[in-house]
């Protein structure tokens, strides 16, 4: 669980309208997001959308620990789906970010080809846009064919927004996309 500004204003996202009209962004982390009505805390009023809010915020917690900070996590996600019975779309996602002096998409992508290779999965990353990323730093993850998430090197707006003061560079696919 997390709220509406982390999961998406910290992370440059525009929120998806309540009203279900098509103004948010069309890129993984901007889907409607299953709310929950009478939140115990405002920490926690939503289901997240993707990982990687979670991870920023993590690195955000931990600025008083040695760099560099690789992390990674295997998690839920999930969105509003009407063709669910419970009009509800939950997947596993997979994310991992690499926070240290240099961390560039290089990085990150090796890390993404090395998880590919042990899966045995064709991997892509043709170039794509996110706000949450630096532009032309970004790229789309498609594995056998099939567009499952974003790499990237996390855009400077977002840095500020978590009080990061060094590079982190990232990604998030969903994990049935190794299958």
């Amino acid at each position: 669980m997390i709220n509406e500004a982390e999961n998406f204003d910290r992370m440059g996202l525009s929120r998806p309208s309540e009203d279900g009209e098509e103004d948010a962004d069309d890129v993984l982390g901007a889907d409607e997001p299953a709310t929950i009505l009478e939140p115990y805390s405002e920490d926690y009023t939503m289901l997240r959308t993707w990982a990687l809010p979670s991870l920023m915020m993590v690195l955000e917690n931990n600025t008083h620990r040695a760099y560099p900070q690789d992390l990674a996590e295997i998690g839920f996600a999930a969105r509003v789906d009407e063709s669910e019975n419970t009009g509800l779309a939950e997947h596993r996602t997979v994310a991992g970010v690499l926070a240290r002096h240099d961390a560039s998409y290089e990085d990150a992508k090796a890390r993404l080809q090395a998880i590919a290779r042990n899966f045995d999965v064709d991997l892509e990353t043709p170039a794509t846009d996110h706000p949450t990323f630096i532009d032309g730093r970004a790229a789309e993850v498609v594995m056998d064919g099939e567009s499952a998430g974003v790499i990237g090197e996390i855009h400077p707006e977002v840095l500020v927004e978590h009080d990061l003061e060094l590079p982190v560079a990232g990604f998030e696919f969903r994990l049935d996309a190794l299958e």
